[in-house]
């Protein structure tokens, strides 16, 4: 397969595939799909690779349409590279998978193929800020009885419980 032809015809995964798994086994999976396809495994094509394959992960949060190269450099060097799933560094600017990486990969993979990962884990990791400070004021207690009409139960300082 040519190289366009690789990059065209790549397409994402599911979000709840993937939902919840650490950035350095995305990574992994993402320069599995640069080898299979004899593309060099440098950190431009890792990025595009893990931005087209894993959006939701992958992308700045203001800006999704936009690879979030920060991402990539923290989970190629303080993940992959210490956790010992990849070689390389940034001088070099090519990362090859360890035995390690290839085994964590593959079994992700087929994760991915046989659809035998639950549709929805129990921490799935929300990234912006906001939601997750709606979410957590939803779970206090001066919320819930508000949801509940108790009016006269809620205190004055209910909704702090989330900070």
């Amino acid at each position: 397969m040519d190289r366009k032809k690789f990059w065209k015809d790549l397409k994402p995964y599911v979000p709840d595939q993937y939902a919840g798994e650490a950035l350095s086994k995305l990574t992994l999976v993402g320069i599995t799909k640069l080898n299979e396809h004899q593309i060099e495994a440098s950190y431009d094509n890792i990025t595009v690779v893990l931005f087209k394959l894993f959006p939701e992960s992958f992308s700045l949060i203001t800006f999704p349409e936009y690879p979030d190269t920060l991402r990539v450099n923290r989970a190629l060097t303080s993940h992959c590279i210490t956790a010992g799933y990849i070689d390389g560094n940034q001088k070099k600017n090519i990362y090859v998978l360890t035995g390690k990486g290839r085994q964590i990969a593959d079994e992700l993979l087929e994760s991915f193929q046989s659809d035998s990962k639950s549709k929805s884990k129990e921490t799935k990791k929300i990234r912006n800020k906001d939601i997750r400070m709606l979410q957590a004021v939803a779970e206090t207690s001066g919320f819930k009885n508000f949801r509940a009409s108790n009016f006269k139960e809620i205190k004055k300082y209910d909704v702090c419980e989330s900070l």
